[in-house]
């Protein structure tokens, strides 16, 4: 019998998921069976299956399609330098015999593949081919160009999911996973009423039309039933975080002692209230949970170490949790310098992080059982079974959107009765226009004023032909002694986008810069390397580094002046900004560059936003704008602010009056048994 504890096993428990996979899943958040099954498609394309009558009307434009193919092989000749391999066939009948439709035998079908993985894949000579096809005649045989096909040996329209993944993983490869999982059967715990109104799939046949839907009616109600799902939940634990817990109350004698450390004369207006709004609810004595939201460079981080003081003067433990090892180390090493100064308290602390040695984490492990340690601040490394607080009471998080599912209900399990205070950092912005409707959802403190003293970071969109004005003039401030980053999407070269591996050979090319000057950074470097390289580049040793996003969250380097985004168009704005924003952190002029291939009308009005603002909340506001309210919290594109998974505050409204409804109908003995099933199977909001 299969029991729900699947869905809580490792991912490396996935069969298929074997040890290149698995630091690329953990890296977009899917730590376990259940974050795998709640990973959303970006887009579902469906591709009709052609007959032979529909070959005549084939339009010279890409279309989209699936078509019969038999007599596939590979063309030896383009594929002997591995960059790509090329496939040929012919168009069938059916794909019950291998042979070719002898009326349409001027056509000719070409498949292109980037990965010997994906040749592999093809196990027959003759099935169905779906995906984009490009149309050239050449002396009146027609060809019919597919990149990167999708096969099968099943006769029917095909709808793809893709989703969004970093180089070394496919949309193939997540299918694969998901059909290889035997989801488990669970009671139903929606009333029936409910389900019969809306029409609600089961939680099982949800996740299966959520991946594998034949329509798009079913995906959409594989959405409405996992939107209801959270939404239910949000309200299940809206009423149960009025536990009582302590009051905290701050020290101001204490606090100025520590921005007098820091550096810091005074907070701006806008800091000076979000603090207040944290303090008003650790008085109350209620457990809480706020998100602390600030524009890039708004002063956000000292706000947090503010509000962990009020927490370390009661003897009670504090996790600040990061995305990046970068960042967990960034933070550590800034608070701890401004602690080890101060007179007027002493708090242990230290980091702790999945790359240290066994024998120095195992020690780690021991302080933090016998409280001997008190603020600690790590990476998903703090949401291990391993890990036992003595007394967890103040839990801070930065970007909870970058990790899972279970890693976000796990860190209220290590608190005092199951229950912690929370703050989320969010640097992610919020269009004004939904902040009305999120307040309904969450406790929002606002920094609205970025730190005084700082320049606007100018930025100019670059066409990829005026690349080499571009370089000329990034050598420049480089032999000027500035220093900067130059971002790529990818690490490993290939036809559809730059990557570091191209961009760092015409590095080598030129005779105007020192190479040695350049380090690499991206997410298959191991996390010593990566501190190493940044410790190096902050001490001014090396002056640019060539990366991938690994640079988005939180990463502060004051000597950074200038940021090249490669491929900008195929990044979000919510992402461009957070890139942007990784300059501009001290008293000189700063400067991003987008530098784009594709130049169309659509681009240029969604890049000329981040020329004319360097305010996140009116680029997301205009991205709001541009896109709809719907596919803000839909689809999402990478960085933007959500606080549900699949739940749209726009479109599910009268979802959620009949989750909140239908929580306020449950009597005690309902709420406590559905609260606790709840609590395994969805987000904690």
């Amino acid at each position: 019998m299969i029991t729900l504890q699947v869905l809580f096993q490792d991912i490396s428990h996935c069969k298929n998921v074997g040890p290149k996979k698995l630091p690329l899943m953990k890296r977009i958040g899917i730590h376990t069976i259940l974050d795998l099954l709640f990973f959303q498609p970006i887009r579902i394309f469906e591709f009709p299956l052609m007959q032979s009558q529909d070959f005549k009307f084939i339009s010279k434009s890409k279309e989209c399609a699936s078509i019969r193919v038999c007599n596939i092989k590979i063309n030896r000749s383009t594929s002997v330098n591995k960059k790509h391999f090329i496939l040929r066939g012919k168009i069938a009948d059916d794909i019950e015999h291998d042979h070719p439709c002898q009326t349409l035998n001027h056509i000719d079908i070409e498949m292109v593949f980037f990965h010997i993985n994906s040749v592999r894949s093809i196990t027959s000579s003759f099935g169905i081919v779906s995906g984009k096809y490009e149309k050239t005649i050449t002396n009146q045989r027609v060809l019919l160009k597919f990149i990167h096909p999708t096969f099968s040996r099943v006769e029917t329209n095909q709808r793809i999911s893709q989703y969004s993944l970093p180089y070394g993983l496919t949309s193939n490869d997540i299918v694969k996973f998901i059909k290889s999982i035997d989801i488990p059967e669970i009671d139903e715990w929606i009333p029936l009423k409910i389900v019969e109104r809306f029409n609600f799939p089961t939680w099982k046949e949800a996740i299966l039309n959520l991946h594998f839907s034949k329509n798009d009616e079913q995906y959409k109600l594989a959405i409405n039933r996992l939107a209801f799902d959270e939404l239910l939940f949000h309200y299940l634990h809206n009423q149960t975080t009025t536990q009582k817990c302590r009051i905290y109350s701050p020290n101001e004698s204490i606090r100025q002692e520590f921005l007098q450390n820091y550096g810091i004369k005074e907070l701006t207006p806008s800091q000076r209230n979000a603090l207040h709004t944290i303090d008003k609810d650790l008085a109350n004595n209620l457990i809480t949970y706020r998100v602390l939201h600030g524009d890039v460079g708004s002063g956000k981080t000292i706000i947090a170490f503010l509000s962990i003081l009020s927490f370390a003067e009661h003897d009670v433990q504090i996790a600040f949790i990061c995305p990046t090892e970068i960042l967990a180390r960034q933070h550590y090493e800034n608070f701890i310098k401004t602690i080890q100064k101060m007179t007027l308290i002493k708090i242990t602390t230290t980091l702790l992080t999945g790359s240290m040695k066994e024998k120095e984490k195992t020690k780690i492990r021991e302080g933090i059982f016998s409280n001997q340690i008190q603020v600690i601040f790590g990476t998903h490394s703090l949401f291990s079974n391993k890990i036992k607080f003595h007394n967890l009471e103040y839990v801070i998080i930065d970007e909870l959107h970058k990790f899972g599912v279970s890693q976000r209900n796990a860190i209220y399990e290590k608190g005092i009765n199951k229950q912690v205070n929370m703050l989320i950092m969010s640097a992610t912005p919020i269009p004004r226009t939904l902040e009305h409707t999120l307040s309904g959802f969450i406790n929002l403190s606002k920094i609205e004023q970025k730190l005084p003293d700082r320049f606007e970071i100018k930025t100019y969109i670059i066409h990829k032909n005026k690349e080499e004005s571009l370089l000329n003039h990034i050598f420049d401030k480089i032999k000027n002694e500035e220093c900067g980053y130059w971002v790529c999407p990818s690490i490993k070269e290939n036809e559809e986008m730059s990557s570091i591996e191209s961009r760092i050979e015409i590095f080598k090319r030129s005779k105007q810069i020192d190479i040695s000057c350049i380090s690499i950074l991206h997410s298959e470097i191991p996390e010593d390397e990566k501190n190493s390289i940044m410790q190096k580049f902050k001490e001014g040793d090396k002056k640019l580094i060539l990366c991938t996003t690994v640079i988005e969250t939180g990463i502060d380097i004051p000597n950074a002046t200038f940021i090249v985004v490669e491929n900008a168009e195929r990044f979000g704005l919510s992402q461009l900004h957070q890139l942007r924003g990784r300059v501009g952190r001290n008293d000189k002029q700063s400067v991003c560059f987008l530098l784009c291939n594709a130049f169309g009308q659509k681009i240029k009005e969604r890049l000329n936003i981040m020329r004319e603002t360097n305010d996140g909340f009116v680029i997301a506001t205009k991205d709001l704008e541009l896109r709809g309210a719907g596919e803000f919290y839909g689809t999402a594109q990478s960085g933007e602010f959500k606080i549900f998974n699949f739940a749209d505050l726009d479109r599910h409204s009268e979802l959620s009056r009949e989750a909140k409804e239908t929580v306020e109908s449950y009597d005690d003995q309902q709420f406590i048994s559905l609260q606790k099933f709840m609590n395994q199977i969805t987000y904690q909001i």
